[in-house]
């Protein structure tokens, strides 16, 4: 992660006391359209743990299928963590500003899984428009 403002916001803000904050991986959570950091439905943490996910012996799959460790794909990576969906929506101005604080914090990596129920033309789609900005960034973006 970079220098700068970055960081500084530290913690996950909004998380209860005695919650785990994913063995030091996450270095902290801004959220903009729901009360909590905190995914829904399990997606986020999917997602988060295929990325940069600690090793976890004796990982199988169905009683002993394909036993072994399991691991993300970065293990050293850290997680900044900007929540801009909630179960109904994910406002365009919203995403736009996460992805802007996310350049300001100085992220190296932006990875998003958004459902977009709504295909929107190249040229107005927010996360094209936000991953076109971060690429100018030097950050890449995998959308």
């Amino acid at each position: 992660m970079g220098e700068g403002r970055r960081w500084g916001w530290g913690g996950v803000k909004g998380m209860g006391e005695g919650t785990t904050t994913g063995w030091g991986k996450i270095v902290g959570a801004r959220y903009y359209i729901s009360d909590s950091p905190r995914d829904n439905d399990g997606h986020g943490r999917h997602v988060a743990s295929t990325a940069a996910g600690v090793a976890v012996e004796k990982a199988s799959f169905y009683d002993g299928l394909a036993a072994g460790t399991a691991r993300g794909g970065s293990v050293a990576a850290k997680i900044a963590v900007y929540k801009v969906c909630d179960e109904d929506d994910c406002p365009s101005r919203i995403l736009l500003h996460a992805f802007d604080e996310a350049i300001v914090d100085g992220v190296h990596v932006i990875s998003m899984s958004v459902d977009s129920l709504h295909l929107k033309e190249f040229l107005e789609d927010p996360q094209a428009i936000g991953a076109f900005h971060a690429v100018k960034h030097g950050i890449a973006a995998v959308c």
